[in-house]
């Protein structure tokens, strides 16, 4: 086969679609999160309405709930209480379009409130709060701004975290979803990868968390420190980055956005590397990143979508992923990069 095709090429989504979802390990501590009539997770205040597996729920199932409040001292709140960052989610609609609910989180010992409102449509969404009490208190994951409104509620979860992931559904017990780690050794990996030189092509969709992740990472399975490494996002405030490592010794990276200059829109990164001779684009800058004096580690052996350590992960949607083995000139990687 020609250099110059992808000698591996995988298509998870098109450009309208989100793509393969990669996640870290989180716990949803709501334990019924599809049943409100639980009175060991949920407090209906002053006799609060409700009516269970009501309407059909975004998973098909007629498993959601009507909630309403017939007076102002009517209140729906979770029996969950934990002190640190924790985000509150669920799946909302109400019997008529545009009806505004809010979601909160009341310390109980203080009395604050975390308050966001939002405006709910005819049509299922998933909302969510983040807070960070010091002390423990009720979680209201939807309030009616007035009386006798329709809503519609399914999918509670709350979990540690400055932002929701994918849904845990839980039916009496806390439930964890395991990290999504994947990876590409022997001779999977062998059959299309050249030590020497080579060409990374990915595209992904970077979710809310904007710490510290990778989306594709070709390492050695003896050492932690020789690495060829697309950075999605950095503790540093960056991302959206080809980086080498050498023996432990960082060999330079680049080019590179904020994070938040990137997050829920589809980013691509293109990559080009041959001793002494690195250069990389990105879709966000039209800055090339180009080094001469780079060591290229040898006996790489296995691919990581995330980090070696099987953490880090990119906490969005992996799109596309292709490998040449060979190292592209400048001008086909700018075409790349539009593609």
């Amino acid at each position: 086969a020609s250099n110059n095709v992808p000698r591996f090429d995988h298509d998870f989504g098109t450009k309208e679609s989100l793509g393969l979802l990669i996640e870290e390990s989180r716990t949803n501590l709501v334990i019924y999160s599809e049943d409100i009539s639980n009175n060991t997770t949920w407090i209906k205040q002053n006799g609060f309405p409700y009516v269970v597996n009501s309407v059909s729920s975004p998973d098909g199932n007629q498993t959601a709930d009507t909630i309403y409040k017939s007076s102002s001292s009517q209140f729906l709140y979770t029996n969950t209480t934990v002190t640190g960052t924790y985000t509150l989610s669920a799946w909302i609609k109400s019997q008529n379009s545009n009806q505004n609910f809010s979601m909160q989180h009341y310390n109980g010992v203080d009395g604050s409130l975390g308050n966001t409102t939002f405006t709910a449509t005819t049509e299922w969404q998933r909302f969510s709060i983040t807070a960070s009490p010091t002390t423990s208190g009720g979680w209201y994951p939807c309030i009616p701004s007035n009386t006798n409104e329709n809503f519609y509620i399914w999918g509670v979860q709350l979990e540690a975290g400055s932002f929701a992931t994918s849904y845990i559904p839980t039916s009496g017990s806390t439930v964890t979803r395991a990290a999504d780690i994947a990876k590409i050794t022997g001779t999977n990996f062998s059959s299309w990868f050249n030590n020497t030189e080579g060409t990374i092509d990915v595209s992904y969709r970077l979710g809310l968390d904007t710490t510290a992740n990778r989306i594709f990472q070709i390492g050695k399975s003896t050492t932690t420190n020789d690495l060829l490494d697309i950075v999605s996002a950095s503790g540093s405030g960056s991302g959206g980055y080809f980086y080498v490592n050498y023996g432990g010794v960082n060999q330079g990276s680049g080019p590179s956005v904020t994070n938040s200059a990137h997050t829920n829109s589809i980013f691509k990164v293109i990559a080009a590397y041959k001793e002494n001779d690195v250069q990389a684009v990105n879709n966000k800058t039209t800055t090339v990143f180009t080094d001469t004096t780079v060591n290229i580690p040898s006996g790489l052996d296995e691919l990581y979508f995330c980090q070696y350590n099987g953490s880090d992960q990119l906490n969005g949607h992996l799109q596309t992923a292709k490998y040449y083995p060979k190292r592209l000139p400048l001008a086909q990687l700018r075409g790349l990069v539009q593609e």
